[in-house]
């Protein structure tokens, strides 16, 4: 067996708890590997009733907004570690991010999770169960209560 290289790594950021604690994770196997860090945040679409337009729900400022709390966990987080910068991405979130993995090389993804179980996990389905199920590189999944 080869020596493992990493030296692009996918985080996915959706500003929650669990999300941060990967971050912590993130910046330390990038250091380790000289890794480059791309940080990617995804706009999912909402689900609407027909009688309610989407410019009743669209929010113009949530890319800027998104971009604004990347850069500053980008200033806070990775600061010892090469940095690309950060990406928007639209669309279901876990089919995004392992297109975002293919495109731009990841040979690590770092995500949280929300641990839902149940009818939670039911309903809200599982990002990071998607991602590791399809990413064309591996995944280290860091649990909310870790």
């Amino acid at each position: 067996m080869g020596k493992v290289t990493i030296n692009n790594i996918l985080v996915p950021v959706d500003f929650s708890d669990p999300g941060v604690k990967a971050l912590t994770y993130a910046a330390q196997m990038a250091s380790l590997f000289d890794a480059t860090v791309l940080m990617a945040y995804v706009i999912e679409p909402v689900p609407m009733p027909a009688e309610i337009s989407m410019a009743a729900v669209y929010d113009p400022d949530i890319e800027d907004r998104a971009l604004e709390r990347l850069a500053m966990i980008g200033e806070t987080h990775f600061t010892d570690c090469h940095r690309e910068t950060p990406i928007i991405l639209r669309g279901h979130a876990g089919t995004e991010l392992v297109k975002c993995a293919q495109t731009q090389a990841s040979d690590l993804i770092v995500l949280g999770t929300h641990g839902y179980t149940g009818l939670k996990h039911l309903l809200l389905g599982s990002t990071a169960e998607y991602v590791v199920r399809s990413a064309p590189c591996p995944v280290l999944t860091i649990r909310h209560d870790a």
